[in-house]
């Protein structure tokens, strides 16, 4: 039910929030419908869960993973990294906000995303360094640039999903455990997010540099691979 002075109020360009009131279940509906009451004073509206449609914020780190479309209409965003193949019309405070990297998956070219994450976190590292709000996107969202954000995150935060400018990296050695634990944060807002195991991989030999050998044996390793493939399937 819409009260008709909300309604009035909005036609005279007003900002009265819209609430949509669950029903009731038939068994008490009759008895209680003529009670409910609306004061539109009273609601509270949680930023974090109204964001535009396709975009997903990560906690308070201020990145965002989202899709390509959605990018193109986002506007509570400082910096845009698009992995998208094709580039977008964007609105933002500076020509050096936006950064086109076009990505494809592992099963188009297996060293694609790896080639473009020096770049990728380098960009959030300039941008997050000056307290801008990132948005990563790509074609659906789901895969690369959830990949991407999983690359920065391990980068540029702390465990506790505090920007440390990469201080954290680079005192430990990262394993496919702390990936598997930053990959469930991430899944926790990205509830859509759907990264293939192929991008994983290109991900985690990222993090490793090639510096040093890392102490999985294979069999360890694809079991460990199948279980963030597992759990973002979930």
């Amino acid at each position: 039910m819409v009260e008709k002075s909300r309604v009035s109020r909005a036609y005279r360009g007003e900002n009265v929030p819209q609430v949509t009131v669950k029903s009731l279940k038939s068994a008490s509906l009759s008895h209680e419908e003529s009670s409910v009451t609306y004061d539109a004073s009273n609601v509270v509206i949680d930023n974090e869960s109204s964001e535009d449609f396709g975009i997903s914020w990560l906690g308070s780190t201020n990145l965002a993973v989202g899709t390509a479309q959605a990018a193109a209409d986002a506007t509570d965003v400082d910096c845009i990294l698009n992995c998208d193949k094709e580039s977008i019309s964007v609105c933002l405070p500076s020509d050096d906000s936006y950064l086109h990297l076009p990505m494809v998956t592992s099963k188009f070219d297996r060293f694609c995303l790896l080639n473009n994450l020096p770049k990728a976190v380098s960009f959030a590292k300039f941008n997050l360094s000056r307290g801008k709000r990132l948005l990563v996107c790509c074609n659906n969202g789901e895969d690369i640039s959830v990949c991407v954000c999983l690359a920065i995150l391990m980068s540029l935060f702390d465990e506790k999903g505090t920007f440390d400018d990469g201080k954290s990296f680079s005192a430990t050695q990262a394993t496919k455990w702390d990936m598997k634990r930053r990959l469930v944060y991430v899944c926790k807002f990205a509830t859509d997010a759907r990264p293939s195991r192929g991008n994983l991989r290109q991900v985690f030999n990222f993090l490793i540099g090639g510096k040093c050998d890392h102490h999985l044996d294979t069999v360890r390793d694809e079991k460990l691979e199948l279980e963030l493939q597992e759990h973002v399937n979930e």
